[in-house]
């Protein structure tokens, strides 16, 4: 009887360790992920990505989870970005969440610049921030990799402040207000020189206020952070293509830094976890993600590839039910896709590239947008 147990335990043991090597297994499948993926990917689709996902958690499978709007701290959104001034208030409203209206002050500062403070939207316009919001009017609210930010550099640093630390304390206001951030952030930096050129190009519409002078010292960090999840990124709107079909509030979460601090910040519809929908739930692999890209891109007609520039597991915000008062946070793989220059078909009008962001469903395998 002692040999019939102690066979039945050493069977027991063999099971639970062959257990724990196939998760081991099927987690190193997404955790072992490359940094970069390069190559050909099919007859018009070519990759050049960076792959940004976490490496410190098991991504085999993720939760789906429940969520409210988050309330940001505006009595401390006020208190940071008023510049200790009692500034003039210039409009009361209410901005509607769900079902629930939510009180926003506009206070004038400086000569033309806003501030807006809500506990669902956050907004800072200094004089500086209206300069560029027009010489960029183009960029804001689209992706960072479109046509105006594009001709911006992403790489080194400004004279006044490395570009890790004026991310890191952008990151700590934000911090201060209620909102945590990715340590992974996409950025530019705003120079002088070719921000003249910008207004150069502008000041060729008669109906356009004259250009700005942009002084050498005058230049500019400009991030677009994303909210942080369980580990996860989520779904930042000023990603999206215009027009996308998705109508959930989605996230944003612009910055711009300059040698005097913050002179510029949109911040709306962020999400706070408020259970778990479903535990543990197993997500697709990265190579089954990139089939659904491959199917969308090579069915089409064109004479230069698309390009894979970037990939990320994110969480993506949807509605619960019908009602649209309660939200889900759901796993997705991202994929920003480069488009080739076109020429219109009934003219010789040249449209320039632009930047497709493609979600891809980590559970079901489908294309979302």
């Amino acid at each position: 009887m002692k040999k019939f147990y102690f066979f039945m335990m050493v069977i027991l043991v063999l099971v639970l360790c062959t257990s724990c090597m196939k998760n081991d297994g099927d987690s190193a499948k997404l955790n072992d992920i490359p940094e970069k993926l390069t190559g050909e990917q099919g007859e018009n689709l070519l990759a050049d990505a960076e792959i940004v996902i976490p490496r410190d958690i098991d991504l085999s499978k993720l939760d789906i989870l429940t969520a409210d709007w988050l309330r940001m701290d505006s009595d401390k959104a006020y208190e940071l970005f008023s510049g200790n001034q009692d500034l003039p208030l210039f409009q009361e409203s209410t901005i509607q969440k769900g079902e629930e209206s939510v009180e926003r002050n506009v206070y004038e500062i400086g000569e033309s610049g806003m501030l807006g403070v809500s506990q669902a939207q956050i907004f800072l316009w200094t004089d500086q921030y209206q300069l560029l919001r027009r010489s960029l009017r183009s960029a804001f609210n689209a992706p960072v990799v479109n046509e105006s930010l594009s001709k911006f550099s992403a790489d080194g640093d400004l004279p006044f402040m490395t570009r890790e630390k004026a991310a890191a304390e952008t990151r700590e206001l934000l911090a201060e207000i209620g909102l945590i951030t990715c340590d992974t952030y996409e950025w530019r930096l705003l120079d002088a020189q070719t921000l003249n050129e910008q207004e150069m190009i502008d000041s060729m519409n008669p109906e356009e206020p004259p250009p700005a002078d942009w002084a050498q010292e005058d230049n500019f960090y400009y991030f677009i952070f994303s909210q942080e999840i369980e580990g996860l990124p989520l779904v930042n709107s000023i990603q999206l293509a215009e027009g996308s079909a998705t109508t959930v509030p989605q996230t944003t979460t612009e910055c711009i830094y300059g040698k005097n601090g913050v002179v510029g910040v949109n911040l709306q519809n962020f999400y706070t976890k408020t259970g778990v929908k479903d535990a543990d739930v197993a997500i697709i692999s990265l190579e089954q993600a990139l089939e659904q890209i491959k199917n969308k891109y090579n069915n089409l007609i064109s004479d230069e590839p698309y390009v894979i520039e970037r990939i990320s597991l994110e969480y993506f915000p949807q509605y619960e039910d019908e009602t649209q008062t309660g939200y889900i946070l759901s796993p997705v793989w991202s994929f920003r896709v480069k488009c080739p220059d076109q020429i219109t078909p009934d003219s010789d009008h040249l449209i320039l590239s632009q930047t497709d962001l493609v979600l891809v469903d980590a559970i079901s395998g489908k294309i979302i947008v």
